[in-house]
């Protein structure tokens, strides 16, 4: 479940996991015995889990003021726009413009993955925004039809002749409102942010516009079907703007389902058997030689493959970051434990002694975009990283 879900609900998957190996670890001991005592053990665990999440989100509630879904919103908004532009700019230039725009609709792709964890906080932020959730989910499927209608285009365009080129594009584009491809700069992207829904019933009637103009040509019906898949990926992204902005004139939209993305069930069922073989491998390594220590092993081995076989290409650099971090840990542990403890009889001394090693010790892990950025507390959205390999994996059936 780590492996098909994505974000703070793959950690969730993740947490379940690992929470059942460290009750497990409990239940049998040092010699493997059982104890009879999961239940109690379950309820202790879930009980200290509760009481972090209560805590982090009353800090939480009382540090940040939801300003998520309007980051969201400017991030939708400059998406949106740019990709108006650029398509219109593939049509105006032609194929001397190609070379280029196949690196521009490559960095979009890489932001449009970034949506997801920006929704998710945004959700977090708004049970509105959560009721409403397949309304954003096709958001983020709008930008990808377009960018796969724009990609069609730009393919079929370099194949043809150059007198057709000029021709066959320019047609399609004089069906373009000037407001969708005349934006001179991402800086004048704001009035798809101020009227989405405007902007929206302009894209929808230059789809329908493009629908009644005659293709002679397969070329032709080709570039207006591609254009028309284009503008209505954008209006479904215009849909999301429009909710988080609550335009007052948007239209209730049609009913949305959420629906589970699984194009390949393959990487799910490969990290579970290897999390099967690492498992009963310490196991088996315990049974032989007697270890006391075997169970808590067995826990930690089902924390590091839950939450880094998920991760696909980046997992070795991650497993071995935390492999090196992990033996830092220790030894400082160490040093406290047998150092610095030992000379301290009061609960203030062991509280300043464990905030001296655990301040700048520590770091703090924040949400990793799917396009490779690492930001805190979502400040900054755009992906500048490459992708992971699971995340293009998701999308690779419409690209």
């Amino acid at each position: 479940m780590a492996t098909l879900l994505r974000n703070y609900a793959a950690y969730a998957a993740a947490l379940g996991g690992y929470t059942a190996a460290i009750i497990a670890s409990d239940q049998l001991g040092a010699t493997g015995g059982v104890n009879g005592e999961a239940f109690t053990l379950a309820i202790t665990r879930v009980s200290e889990i509760w009481i972090g999440i209560v805590c982090a989100g009353i800090v939480l509630a009382m540090t940040d003021f939801g300003a998520a879904p309007r980051r969201l919103s400017v991030f939708f908004s400059d998406l949106s726009a740019e990709i108006a532009r650029e398509f219109s700019s593939t049509l105006t230039l032609g194929k001397q413009a190609l070379p280029e725009m196949q690196a521009i609709r490559r960095d979009l792709i890489r932001r449009v993955i970034a949506l997801n964890p920006a929704i998710d906080e945004a959700i977090g932020e708004s049970a509105y925004l959560r009721f409403r959730s397949p309304v954003l989910q096709a958001a983020i499927d709008g930008p990808f039809a377009a960018l796969a209608g724009w990609r069609t285009v730009a393919a079929r365009l370099a194949q043809l002749p150059d007198a057709a080129a000029r021709r066959e594009p320019g047609a399609v584009l004089r069906e373009l409102p000037q407001e969708l491809w005349s934006t001179p700069a991402r800086a004048e992207s704001r009035p798809w942010l101020a009227e989405p829904v405007r902007m929206r019933q302009q894209c929808n009637a230059s789809a329908h516009a493009l629908a009644a103009l005659p293709a002679n040509t397969p070329s032709m019906k080709l570039f207006v079907d591609q254009s028309s898949t284009v503008l209505s990926g954008i209006c479904d992204a215009l849909d999301g703007l429009a909710l988080l902005v609550a335009d007052p004139t948007r239209r209730r939209s049609a009913r949305r389902h959420f629906r589970l993305y699984v194009p390949d069930w393959l990487p799910a069922f490969v990290n579970a058997g290897r999390a099967f073989v690492v498992i009963a491998a310490v196991e088996t390594f315990w049974i032989m030689t007697a270890w006391p220590n075997g169970a808590l092993a067995i826990t930690w081995t089902a924390i590091s493959v839950s939450l880094f076989a998920p991760t696909s290409d980046e997992a070795y650099s991650r497993a071995l970051s935390f492999a090196v971090g992990t033996s830092l840990a220790a030894v400082g542990a160490a040093v406290v434990l047998f150092a610095v403890l030992p000379n301290l009889e009061t609960f203030a001394g062991f509280g300043i002694a464990t905030a001296l090693y655990l301040g700048p010790g520590g770091r703090p892990r924040w949400p990793t975009l799917a396009g490779g950025d690492v930001c805190p507390n979502g400040r900054q959205f755009r992906a500048v990283g490459r992708s992971s390999q699971s995340d293009e994996l998701r999308h690779r059936p419409v690209l």
